[in-house]
């Protein structure tokens, strides 16, 4: 299985947690989830909406294992 990033490690962004997340959602989905640490939910929601996205949405996006720069791009292209 491979590494979980610390929250504190950021993306091109600079926006801290987004590569623990979005590392989290790619194993979740090569059937290898993670274990969660405490109060993981809340900073995922913290994230979420703080990139001005839906849960739902990114969820959507995220379900055709894009790269974290894809990711990243996307969040730019809705919200420059």
């Amino acid at each position: 299985m491979d590494s979980i990033p610390d929250s504190a490690e950021r993306g091109s962004l600079g926006v801290a947690h987004i590569r623990r997340f979005w590392s989290r959602r790619m194993a979740i989905l090569r059937s290898a989830p993670p274990e969660s640490a405490s109060g993981e939910w809340l900073r995922d929601k913290l994230l979420v909406h703080g990139l001005g996205v839906g849960l739902e949405q990114m969820s959507r996006y995220l379900s055709e294992q894009r790269s974290l720069e894809e990711l990243e791009g996307w969040v730019l292209q809705l919200n420059g």
